[in-house]
């Protein structure tokens, strides 16, 4: 056996504090940065040698005055800054006060005045308010008391009572030790003033650099109290002293060649109370930190080789800001911030006289808090907290020996020995006490010896036998008793295995053995036999909870939660907020969290709330990436995990959530990518875009876009955005980069909405604004009421246009109609008459017998009296139209009533040769409707047909009974009429003009016909076949009239 034993001072430490910088790389205008303050919103402020910076953790603005600008600081040198209890940023420069105005981003500037109640002096060294809210201006003039902000009025303490002395001049700082009752340093002394009735007394400290008590040095440039009440006063040359009320002396803190025993240099420049109770000391030469209690200094100072040290060690500014984060100003190298000044993640790194390497692939701590960590090439190393020594193993080649630096894993069992898994030097016991070691071999065809050099994993069950993973032959168990080895396999007896690469070991607290392969996880018994198996591929690790659940971390496939008691599987993987897939090691802190080692850092999860939080090197990790099974839990509960920066290790406990809500607050505005500021052409802001209410774009404003930010600025990398716009989306956007872009919005009003989540996912509440855009000129209401106008007047006019076309239409065709009508009319009166005349010059020129005369006085009869109803029919038809005919229904027998009409066309039948046929399917039909009515819509179908009907035609009229209703047709073989005409037939004086047809009709006989047919309440319809190519055409006229039931 070899080892090397080392004593160290280092211990279990951190990395000490981790700065992080702002200097004008990020936007400063100068690295000279003489004071920090924090506004009532949350921005930060930095007072530089050449202007005035705000910072929103996003980007950094700077307010430098330039010549001819009215609203300028009245100087660039700007050395104090305050924000008082009312929101008033105070800033002082070489040259005057200025009153900050945030709606104009303007200053009101407040310059040194020779009146007796004007500002003592123009070069302004610091800021106070007090507690009862009076501000205190410290200028090289003297000390200044504001008595009207509105007027800019002082009142001004000069105190040189003394003579020969200077008085109170140069006042570099001054602090409140009780209500009105004030420590006030000067370049030349250190004073306490009482105020009676606005009346100060003075006491004055003078020097006395040999007295124990006194002070020793008068140049004071700061005084703060710490967390026991007592005054410490920073000095020029003299480093620090503390007040001692009860005692009425000084207790002297020059720096110290010895650490711990002194500031880092005598000349210190600020004094901050951290709200930890710690004093931050700012020095010429770096910064220290003292614990009051105990009267130690805690140095800190740049650090070439340390990127994340202190910039620069000539420290000018200290300030603490809400959320507990420390600034610090310096005079070369811009600021540094500190954002926990305990932290919680810690680092053992590999140094010459400590750790051996910084591949870290094992960590164990054993009963006697002996911190055991195996690396990747390099050993063991055993580390004694008590001590504070470090013990180093080798692999040497001897029997004795470790025979790998390759540490694969540890455990400890019951009686304190520790087994040590290699890589291709199979199994090391090891005793802790003596340091004797025993390594266990491969020895092929030997069945007792361990199965492979190459072990995985190890662990201890229930009967204290040891249980050996193998990376490639199976599974091993050994009984330390005898010394032997039962070897498991695919072809063993008891536990049998289908897959030999072995990843992960567990004995779970009922003695059953879990073994996670590359291909599942396989449960057996203590004697052997399998109980289940879960198909889960490369299991690295295995833990059992406090509740007796199984989580199994796989190689990139997630984390698996195994619940015994449901037998039920639940899966978490990256989509769920982890870090990553690929699970390293799995602890259980002692509120039941889970911790998850990762190769991308760590994740914690609260499995009641189902709560996921990640860390990383952001927020103090030495690495983000961790080693398999590297993972241990103390008894006291510190977590240490193997890593390749070494080992990571902190109390769960000690890692605090950020609580501190970040607001939301909107920084800037472009509009087609290009920056919209206040009263510029754009026209949208009247002050700061954070200021205002609403924005109103108009239509040619289309594309815009607004950046926000999240007033919080620890890791603030961490911090998470959402945005919402109401009116157009449903559903917040989550983004990395604060900024929100939307394009060709239609008109109408919405709510823009952002909220910011810190680092540790905490959101702040939502930051509204409304958002109006504006339609075009014409798509404004006024627009659409003129287009509703106009619109109108266009159909107004459109309508009567066509009304009047039509009426004269209709007066064109009225008159047309007229003409027709009566020139038909004179057509119809000279019909009837010829027919009257022709039997009469038929009795005149021949010699009939009474029979004959007979029948042709009655044809001269039944024309005239036809003649009479043609008259009567015009009478009839005028009644008609206004509705006033008035008919008399009352049940007749229709077939003797439709032949007397067809006989009466008989004369015409055998004067034109027209076949004419009256047929019908009963005898007697009864049927209500009007004679006299109905005769008229009978003669006129009839009289058209004949009119129509050519010479040798065939005419018809046939009656027939339809279920409830009777149809009367009447039907010829004339020329037919074209389909166009059918739907105008009947109505009123229409006529079908065709060339070379007859048509005597005045269109008054089918309207008429129509209109008394649908008094009956019945229908008349036409079905028409015009003649085409040599083939006769054809039409029928169907009148049905509904029957009575006696029919």
């Amino acid at each position: 056996m070899v080892f090397l034993f080392f004593r160290c001072c280092v211990g279990l430490q951190g990395q000490g504090l981790t700065f992080k910088h702002l200097s004008t790389r990020d936007g400063l205008s100068d690295n000279v940065v003489y004071a920090i303050a924090q506004d009532t919103t949350g921005y930060m402020w930095f007072a530089t040698s050449h202007g005035l910076n705000v910072y929103d953790s996003r980007r950094i603005r700077s307010f430098i005055g330039r010549p001819g600008d009215s609203l300028k600081l009245s100087g660039n040198y700007v050395t104090a800054l305050l924000s008082d209890s009312r929101g008033t940023l105070w800033v002082g420069t070489s040259t005057g006060l200025n009153i900050f105005n945030p709606q104009t981003e303007s200053f009101r500037p407040i310059v040194e005045s020779r009146k007796k109640y004007g500002l003592a002096n123009g070069q302004i060294n610091c800021f106070y308010e007090d507690s009862k809210g009076r501000i205190w201006v410290c200028t090289v003039g003297g000390l200044s008391l504001l008595t009207s902000q509105a007027n800019g009025t002082f009142r001004n303490y000069l105190h040189s009572d003394t003579p020969g002395t200077p008085g109170i001049r140069n006042v570099m700082a001054i602090y409140e030790e009780s209500p009105d009752v004030f420590w006030i340093g000067t370049r030349t002394g250190l004073f306490r003033m009482t105020l009676r009735e606005n009346d100060p007394i003075f006491q004055e400290f003078p020097q006395h650099t040999t007295h124990p008590g006194g002070l020793h040095d008068t140049f004071v440039l700061s005084i703060a109290a710490d967390s026991q009440k007592k005054i410490w006063v920073g000095t020029k040359k003299a480093g620090l002293h503390r007040w001692d009320p009860e005692t009425k002396q000084f207790t002297h803190f020059p720096a110290s060649p010895i650490p711990g025993k002194g500031p880092a240099s005598n000349e210190v420049r600020k004094l901050l109370p951290a709200r930890d109770g710690s004093l931050w000391i700012g020095t010429f030469d770096g910064i220290s930190i003292l614990n009051p209690a105990t009267l130690q200094f805690t140095t800190f100072r740049n650090d070439p080789s340390n990127p994340s040290s202190l910039t620069n060690n000539s420290i000018y500014s200290i300030f603490q800001d809400r959320a507990g984060s420390l600034w610090i100003g310096t005079y070369h190298k811009g600021i540094n911030i500190v954002h926990d000044p305990n932290p919680a993640f810690h680092r053992i790194e590999a140094s010459p006289n400590g750790l051996s390497d910084e591949v870290v692939s094992a960590v164990l701590e054993d009963s006697r808090q002996n911190l055991w960590i195996g690396t990747q090439g390099r050993g063991l190393n055993q580390y004694n907290r008590r001590t504070g020594s470090y013990r180093h193993f080798r692999a040497s080649g001897l029997p004795d020996g470790l025979a790998s630096d390759h540490i694969q894993g540890l455990t400890e069992d019951a009686s304190g020995i520790i087994w040590i898994s290699t890589y291709e030097g199979g199994l090391t016991r090891l005793d802790p006490e003596s340091g004797k070691m025993r390594t266990y071999r491969h020895r092929p065809g030997d069945p007792n010896s361990i199965c492979s050099d190459m072990v995985f994993q190890s662990a201890q069950d229930h009967k204290g036998r040891i249980w050996i993973g193998s990376n490639t032959s199976g599974l091993s168990v050994l009984d330390p008793a005898t010394g032997k080895f039962f070897q498991a396999n695919q072809h063993s007896s008891r536990f049998r295995l289908d897959d030999l690469h072995i990843r992960s070991l567990m004995v779970d607290k009922k003695g059953n053995i879990w073994i996670g392969t590359t291909k599942s996880v396989d449960v057996f018994t203590e004697q052997g036999r399998r109980i289940f198996r879960i198909p889960l591929p490369i299991v690295r690790t295995i833990y059992e909870d406090s509740r007796n659940r199984v989580w199994l971390g796989t190689y990139h496939n997630g984390l698996h939660m195994y619940q015994p008691g449901k037998m039920t599987i639940r899966s978490y993987s990256r989509r769920d907020g982890f870090a990553g897939d690929n699970i390293m090691g799995i602890l259980e802190d002692k509120k039941g969290q889970l911790w998850l080692s990762t190769g991308n850092g760590l994740s914690s999860l609260d499995p009641q709330s189902q709560t996921i939080r990640n860390y990383n090197t952001v927020d103090g990790l030495a690495s983000n990436e961790f080693k398999p099974n590297a993972a241990f839990a103390s008894p006291v509960g510190d977590f240490f995990w193997g890593t390749d920066e070494g080992v990571v290790f902190f109390n769960p406990e000690n890692v605090h959530l950020n609580t501190h809500a970040p607001r939301a607050v909107l920084t800037d505005l472009k509009l087609f990518n290009m920056p919209v500021r206040p009263h510029d052409e754009s026209g949208l802001l009247d002050r700061p875009l954070d200021l205002m209410p609403d924005l109103t774009f108009n239509h040619l404003q289309s594309i815009f876009t607004i950046d926000f930010a999240g007033l919080t600025y620890i890791k603030q990398g961490k911090n998470k955005y959402a945005y919402q716009l109401e009116g157009l989306e449903s559903r917040w956007n989550l983004v990395s980069v604060p900024s929100a872009t939307y394009t060709n919005l239609k008109p109408g009003n919405y709510t823009f909405r952002v909220k910011v989540a810190n680092n540790d996912g905490v959101w702040g509440k939502p930051r509204s604004l409304r958002i109006t855009v504006l339609p075009p000129w014409w798509k404004t209401w006024w627009a659409y009421t003129f287009y509703a106008v106009l619109l109108g007047g266009i159909v107004f006019l459109i309508g009567r246009f066509f009304w009047l076309r039509t009426v004269l239409r209709y007066e064109q065709a009225l008159y047309q109609a007229k003409l027709d009508f009566f020139t038909n009319i004179a057509h119809e009166v000279r019909t009837h008459i010829m027919l009257i005349l022709g039997p009469v010059d038929m009795l005149l020129t021949r010699d009939y017998d009474e029979r004959k005369v007979r029948s042709r006085l009655t044809s001269v009869k039944a024309n005239g009296d036809r003649l009479l109803r043609l008259v009567n029919e015009l009478l009839d038809f005028r009644k008609a139209e206004v509705s006033s005919h008035f008919f008399h229904l009352r049940e007749n027998e229709l077939v003797s009533f439709l032949k007397s009409i067809f006989q009466s066309f008989s004369h015409l039948s055998e004067a034109r040769k027209i076949t004419a046929e009256f047929t019908t399917d009963s005898q007697e039909i009864f049927v209500p409707f009007d004679p006299e009515q109905l005769e008229k819509v009978i003669f006129n179908l009839l009289f058209n047909a004949y009119k129509f009907t050519p010479e040798g035609g065939t005419i018809g009229l046939s009656v027939a009974r339809e279920e409830e209703q009777v149809s009367i047709r009447v039907s010829d073989n004339g020329p037919g009429i074209a389909p166009e005409h059918l739907k105008n037939l009947f109505v009123n004086f229409f006529q079908v003009n065709e060339l070379g047809k007859k048509n005597a009709g005045f269109g008054i006989g089918l309207a008429l016909s129509k209109k008394i047919v649908d008094q009956h309440g019945g229908t008349l319809t036409v079905k028409s076949t015009p003649a085409a190519n040599g083939q006769p055409g054809g039409t029928v006229f169907t009148v049905r009239l509904r029957t009575t039931p006696r029919s």
